[in-house]
């Protein structure tokens, strides 16, 4: 399941551990979860997001990073 999360989502300790409540409450398995954010929208925001996405990695959430949409030509 990929879910799209916004950089002030990613900077919060609070948001990684509620989605591993999330996870835990509801029986689906961490590796079954991507949290997807725009590239242009974490290299703005990440100093403070590491730590939140050091902690969803260690549970097993992956974390993608995407631009599709976004306009921003490749």
């Amino acid at each position: 399941m990929h879910v799209n999360i916004s950089g002030n989502d990613l900077c919060q300790m609070a948001f990684a551990e509620q989605v591993t409540r999330v996870l835990m409450q509801s029986g689906i398995p961490p590796h079954h979860l991507t949290l997807e954010i725009t590239e242009n929208i974490l290299m703005d925001r990440l100093e403070s997001a590491r730590e939140t996405m050091s902690y969803l990695r260690n549970q097993g959430v992956a974390i993608s990073v995407d631009d599709f949409g976004t306009g921003i030509p490749r």
